[in-house]
């Protein structure tokens, strides 16, 4: 709840479960407040007192990071925390590295092409997809993803639309990528779909024709490469031949 706003259901029955989990008698009563619930809110005793003073003095020596499991989490929740401020951190000095060592007045699209620069920064994305290529995707080119009927269930249509844009997507991949190696090689000539596409991906930012494609991918190039292979060998691997079955969900689902 940001700011102390309530306005949807969601921040309401959040309220309504720190009130009930809370703000307790055994909860608040001194030495009684773990007694019942095990959660450390506050991580202080209330003081037996009215008076301000000893409360300020309480909530000066409150910690500047919250226990995670004061709200609900596992203690190491912060851990995901700081693994996601980090590969900011590490986007944003590749930014900062890469736009040194470009040409004051130009831009990614116009700027020459760094044949050595880009080569040395795009070399383990290639390397990369090559090997998600062979270990995940090789096995699955000649599965087939069929088109949507009009008489399909729901979620057989959900399937196999999801299938054939994850492929469609990894082809937009491989075709970019292959386009860039190609300048590097000095077998094709860039352009500035090329150019603007290798910078994004030298700045560690996601190409947006690959972004269009999925809004809600991860930010970080290597990331997204292989989240991107996992789904379609999820996708052509298992649920394709799922919904060709007509007891798809025999088996186990796994939401992780």
């Amino acid at each position: 709840i940001y700011g102390s706003r309530v306005d949807n259901t969601f921040d309401s029955r959040l309220v309504r479960e720190y009130l009930s989990m809370c703000f307790r008698s055994d909860v608040l009563d001194g030495p009684k407040r773990k007694g019942l619930s095990n959660v450390d809110i506050p991580p202080f005793d209330i003081p037996a007192t009215k008076n301000m003073v000893d409360f300020r003095s309480k909530v000066e020596q409150l910690p500047d990071l919250d226990n995670p499991a004061s709200f609900g989490m596992a203690p190491n929740a912060d851990r995901s925390l700081q693994r996601i401020n980090s590969s900011l951190a590490i986007s944003m000095l590749r930014q900062l590295a890469s736009s040194a060592g470009r040409p004051e007045g130009v831009d990614a699209a116009s700027s020459g092409v760094d044949v050595k620069a880009w080569k040395e920064q795009m070399s383990p994305l290639w390397k990369l997809w090559d090997t998600l290529a062979k270990s995940h995707l090789s096995k699955l080119k000649t599965v087939a993803v069929r088109a949507v009927n009009v008489d399909d269930p729901p979620i057989v249509a959900f399937v196999l639309t999801d299938a054939s844009e994850a492929q469609s997507l990894g082809d937009l991949v491989s075709h970019s990528l292959q386009n860039i190696q190609k300048v590097v090689n000095g077998t094709a000539l860039s352009s500035p779909e090329v150019v603007a596409e290798a910078n994004d991906l030298m700045h560690g930012e996601i190409p947006r024709r690959w972004t269009s494609r999925w809004p809600s991918a991860p930010e970080e190039p290597t990331v997204f490469l292989q989240g991107l292979a996992r789904r379609i060998a999820a996708l052509k691997g298992e649920w394709v031949k799922r919904v060709a079955s007509p007891s798809m969900f025999d088996e186990p689902l796994k939401l992780s």
